[in-house]
Order: structure tokens, then sequence, then C-alpha cells
């Protein structure tokens, strides 16, 4: 007995499961990136600490703003 001639659901549960688990990991995703990128451009420091000259050495910043 073949079960070729029994169709079969393209929209079975498993499938529709994974689709619903790939799209909420993809949202998870965008709203957590969406959210840094958010939180980079509210904050402006006004500035930063520097390390001193000579412990800093080649890697110093060119000019603190402090």
């Amino acid at each position: 007995m073949s079960l070729a001639h029994i169709p079969r659901r393209f929209w079975s549960g498993a499938r529709l499961f994974a689709l619903a688990t790939s799209g909420l990991i993809l949202v998870i995703f965008i709203a957590a990136n969406w959210h840094l990128v958010a939180i980079s451009l509210a904050s402006h420091p006004d500035c930063a600490l520097a390390l001193p000259q000579d412990i800093a050495g080649p890697l110093a910043a060119a000019k603190p703003s402090c």
C-alpha cells in the first residue's frame, strides 16, 4: 500500500512552529540592534578620560577634550 496518493499539508504544525520561532528570533535581533543604535546616538559624553601621554604611549588621544 502506497502513501503517495495521500495529500500532505504544506503548512504543517512543525513548519509553522519553525517559521514562528525564526520570526520571533529575527524580531528580537532587530529590536536589540535598534536599541543599541538609539542609545549610541542619544549619548553625547562631554569628555572621555584619557591616560597621560607617558603611560598611553603612541595610542593616546590626539587632543583630549577635558
